[in-house]
């Protein structure tokens, strides 16, 4: 029996965050947060909320280096 999976949306602005991700991955937050649109003007604490919303719907993956988390596409 195949069982459906059930496909992750995401809304316009996590799909912009996506597109620098699925351009240059894996990034630290720092550096997504530098590639965001500038014309969106999103704070870092936006970036990083969307960042935990994408890796909660399983679309990213996060790995430690050092002391920071780099981030990577799980679908693309």
């Amino acid at each position: 029996c195949s069982q459906m999976v059930e496909p992750i949306r995401l809304s316009d602005a996590e799909l912009e965050l996506m597109a620098v991700l699925w351009a240059r991955a894996p990034l630290a937050a720092s550096d997504i947060i530098a590639a965001a649109p500038p014309e969106r003007n999103w704070s870092a604490t936006t970036v990083k909320t969307m960042l935990s919303r994408l890796v909660d719907k399983g679309a990213l993956e996060t790995r430690a280096e050092g002391r920071r988390f780099l981030y990577a596409p799980r679908i693309g």
